[in-house]
């Protein structure tokens, strides 16, 4: 099994999707775990590209060592992407400004 030091690759903070990209480069055809150990903060976005990672890999990829705040972050993460993303309708109306005169009437009107 090979383990991977997310703390190495990514540092204390793992900000970013590009940070966690990384990682994928180190997934190899076998399996994998990814050690979280001295990891103390993961960002909404970074944990997303963590499970696409998890989610593509053909072979197993474990975690351990997270600290609560990553811990809890992850599964937040995978609980909204398991539920159906709805758009919100905010309603509105689309105006044609001919000119930025017809934009100023516009907003002078709001």
């Amino acid at each position: 099994m090979k383990i991977i030091k997310i703390y190495e690759v990514c540092g204390m903070e793992v900000l970013s999707r590009s940070n966690i990209r990384k990682i994928r480069q180190e997934i190899t055809g076998e399996i994998s775990a990814l050690d979280f150990s001295e990891v103390s903060f993961m960002s909404r976005s970074a944990a997303d590209e963590l499970l696409s990672i998890v989610e593509e890999s053909s072979f197993p990829v474990h975690r351990f060592g997270e600290t609560e705040a990553v811990k809890t972050m992850i599964e937040i993460v995978a609980a909204g992407r398991k539920q159906a993303r709805r758009p919100v309708s905010v309603g509105g109306e689309i105006v044609d400004c001919a000119d930025l005169k017809d934009f100023s009437r516009l907003l002078l009107g709001i």
